[in-house]
């Protein structure tokens, strides 16, 4: 079982990362994360869940686009089956995520499920804001080769800003990892 938590403090960032900030945002980022591994089975289960609170008051940021100001939660869910430490171990996974436009400062994200840049008048670089599903296949060629199929099932929360449609983002994702 691993469990973890920890704070990031980040004041008076502009809400955008290309110099065209229309106003500052604090982030208090509250983070837990829980991970319990089952392996007495001869396949390994396990189960994770994540946790982000921004705990700022956004109330008197300038924030105005949609009211979005009180949207400071974030949350996933996973249930993985199998491993992926030697050659041909197999590893399925399912994973849950509802991200909260205000729940972490969205272009400091990690980008596996982001929607891309800042162009089509959507606002944001969109790592935040969004919910939906991945579904991930893995095949381990050896200890350090491994191939990554996932699938993203993702629709927007909130418009980003007036005027904007809830953009949908599903896709397929290849990857093939070396470590050495």
């Amino acid at each position: 079982m691993n469990i973890s938590t920890g704070l990031f403090v980040i004041d008076s960032v502009g809400n955008t990362p290309d110099g065209t900030s229309s106003y500052p945002v604090n982030y208090h980022e509250s983070f837990s994360n829980f991970k319990y591994i089952y392996g007495q089975w001869r396949i390994p289960v396990s189960v994770a869940a994540n946790v982000i609170l921004n705990l700022s008051d956004l109330d008197n940021q300038g924030i105005t686009e949609n009211n979005l100001q009180d949207q400071k939660l974030g949350y996933s869910a996973t249930l993985e089956i199998g491993k992926l430490k030697q050659a041909k171990d197999l590893q399925l996974a399912v994973t849950y995520a509802h991200i909260e436009k205000y729940a972490l400062l969205d272009y400091f994200a990690q980008d596996d499920w982001m929607r891309w840049g800042f162009s089509g008048g959507a606002g944001g670089t969109r790592g935040s804001n969004f919910k939906g599903f991945e579904f991930r296949a893995s095949y381990a060629f050896g200890p350090n080769c491994n191939l990554v199929a996932r699938t993203y099932l993702i629709e927007g929360i909130s418009p980003n800003k007036t005027g904007a449609t809830i953009e949908t983002n599903n896709r397929f994702r290849l990857d093939f990892n070396i470590g050495f």
